[in-house]
C-alpha cells in the first residue's frame, strides 16, 4: 500500500510538471503568434543608447524591462510603434527569453499592450458589427430605466477619463458601455458572446484610439448618439448607429497607409 501511494504521488508530480511545461510552451506560442501585429511599440534609433549586458544572466530581463520602460516614459518610444521580439533581443545582445519576460511584465503593467493577430482582430470586429445591431435593438425593446441610467453613468465617467487624458480608464469604460448594452439585451447568446470578443477589441482599441482620434473627447462624443437612440427606443436608428460605430475604427485601420 505504501509503495502504491508513493507511486501514485510520483505520477501526480510528473503530471503536474508536464502540465506546467505544456502550459509554458502554449503561452510562448501565443506570444509569438501575436507578434505580427502584437505590441504597440517598435524599435527606435534612440534605443541604440540602451546598454544591456548579455552576461548578466537572470538580471537581463530586469535590465531590458527598465530600458524599455524608460524609453516609453521619456518618449523615445512613441504610442503606435511596434516591438519585434527578435529585433529587441538582437539590439540588447540577449536571448529572446529575457525580452519575452520583460514584455510580459510591461504588458501586465499596461505599458505595452498586446494585439491579437490581425485576423483575430478582424474576426472580432466582424462578429461585433453583425451582432451589436441586434443587441442594440433588443436593448431598445427590453431595457429598464436602471439600464439607461447605468449607460448614462458610464458615459459621464468616460467624459471624466477623457478630460484627464486617461486612455486606460476610458477604454475600460468604453468596454463597460458596450458590455452593458449586450448584457441588458436579454438575449443569452449575445450575453455569452461579448466576453469572447472583448479581449481582442480591448487590445486593438488601446492602440487605435490614439491613432485614429485627434482627442479622447471624440471617443466620448461618438457614444452620445448611441445612448440617445437607446433612450428613444428607436430600434432602426440604434441598429444603424451601433453598426456604423462598430466598424468605423477598423475601417480606418484597413485604409491607413501601411
Amino acid at each position: 500500500m505504501v509503495l502504491q501511494l508513493k507511486a501514485s504521488r510520483l505520477a501526480q508530480q510528473k503530471c503536474r510538471r508536464l502540465y506546467r511545461i505544456i502550459d509554458n510552451r502554449f503561452k510562448m506560442f501565443r506570444w509569438h503568434e501575436a507578434l505580427p501585429l502584437s505590441t504597440m511599440w517598435r524599435m527606435d534609433p534612440g534605443m541604440e543608447t540602451f546598454d544591456i549586458d548579455a552576461n548578466q544572466g537572470a538580471r537581463s530581463s530586469d535590465q531590458v524591462h527598465d530600458a524599455l520602460a524608460d524609453g516609453i516614459t521619456t518618449g523615445v518610444l512613441e504610442p503606435g510603434q511596434r516591438i519585434v521580439e527578435t529585433n529587441l533581443a538582437r539590439k540588447f545582445g540577449v536571448s529572446q527569453a529575457p525580452v519575452r519576460e520583460a514584455l510580459r511584465r510591461l504588458e501586465s503593467a499596461g505599458m505595452v499592450p498586446r494585439l491579437e493577430r490581425r485576423g483575430s482582430s478582424r474576426h472580432a470586429y466582424e462578429v461585433r458589427s453583425a451582432l451589436e445591431p441586434l443587441a442594440a435593438q433588443a436593448n431598445c425593446r427590453n431595457r429598464t430605466d436602471a439600464d439607461l441610467k447605468e449607460l448614462q453613468r458610464i458615459l459621464t465617467e468616460m467624459t471624466k477619463a477623457a478630460e484627464a487624458d486617461n486612455l486606460k480608464a476610458l477604454i475600460d469604460l468604453d468596454m463597460a458601455f458596450h458590455r452593458h448594452l449586450w448584457e441588458a439585451s436579454g438575449k443569452r447568446i449575445l450575453q455569452m458572446t461579448w466576453p469572447i470578443i472583448e479581449t481582442s477589441l480591448r487590445s486593438f482599441t488601446l492602440v487605435s484610439n490614439r491613432q485614429y482620434f485627434n482627442a479622447l473627447s471624440e471617443i466620448v462624443a461618438s457614444h452620445v448618439p448611441l445612448l440617445e437612440a437607446v433612450r428613444q427606443r428607436d430600434t432602426d436608428l440604434a441598429a444603424r448607429l451601433f453598426q456604423e460605430h462598430s466598424v468605423a475604427v477598423w475601417e480606418a485601420f484597413e485604409n491607413a497607409e501601411p
